[in-house]
């Protein structure tokens, strides 16, 4: 039924109703976003962090409250990031 309307009558008609899941921005909009947030109008523009600030931040993902904490890496993982380590280069990496 929802696919019968007009274009202009639809809404929510992603595969998962309020989530912008299987879609897609075009270039056009993904450029309009970035220039929105580009230079003078990245609300970080010109600002540092504090050292206090830059303290909390690290408390705030330091010991118990670190995703990692009290965990390792199984071999199999280890063997997997090495393996990516040794095939990286700065001069494939996209800045």
């Amino acid at each position: 039924m929802l696919f019968l309307l007009d274009e202009v009558f639809r809404y929510n008609f992603l595969p998962t109703a309020g989530s912008w899941l299987g879609a897609t921005h075009t270039p056009e909009t993904l450029a309009q976003m970035s220039d929105s947030q580009s230079g003078a109008n990245n609300p970080m523009y010109g600002k540092t962090h504090t050292p206090e600030s830059k303290a909390q931040m690290s408390d705030s993902k330091s010991g118990a409250n670190n995703p990692m904490y009290g965990r390792t890496h199984s071999p199999e993982s280890r063997a997997l990031m090495s393996d990516a380590s040794e095939n990286w280069s700065q001069s494939s990496y996209v800045w």
